[in-house]
């Protein structure tokens, strides 16, 4: 009988990589979704202000500073007005930076968490 720990041994070597990109792939892809979590959570927040606020004076000011407020993370802020209708999108982007070799060729390096909202929003 031959002793096949060494075959065993190759298989696990080969087997290995693809399994630690494997693991690494869950974590970010767990990673994007608990920051975009993060972002649905703060895009309430700008809601709440841009629907407080009756004005559009120092209103990308109030929603940034309410926004990054109590964030460990940098989020950056986009207002954009339809100029036809009263509407208003609030856009909240943040970078995941993904630890993963090569996704970042699938994904984009850093990876541009994005979450919108189309808010009503007449301007008096």
């Amino acid at each position: 009988m031959k002793n096949r720990r060494g075959q065993a041994l190759i298989e696990f070597v080969l087997v290995l990589p693809i399994l630690i990109m494997l693991l690494f792939s869950i974590i970010d892809f767990g990673t994007i979704l608990v920051r975009k979590s993060q972002l649905e959570n703060k895009i309430n927040d700008a809601y709440e202000v841009a629907k407080s606020t009756a004005d559009g004076v120092d209103l990308y000011e109030k929603i940034k500073s309410a926004v990054n407020e109590d964030s460990d993370i940098k989020i950056d802020v986009e207002l954009v007005f339809s100029n036809d209708s009263d509407y208003m999108t609030i856009r909240l982007t943040s970078d995941v930076k993904t630890i993963t070799p090569g996704l970042n060729l699938i994904l984009g390096y850093p990876y541009k968490a994005t979450t919108e909202r189309v808010i009503n929003y007449a301007q008096q």
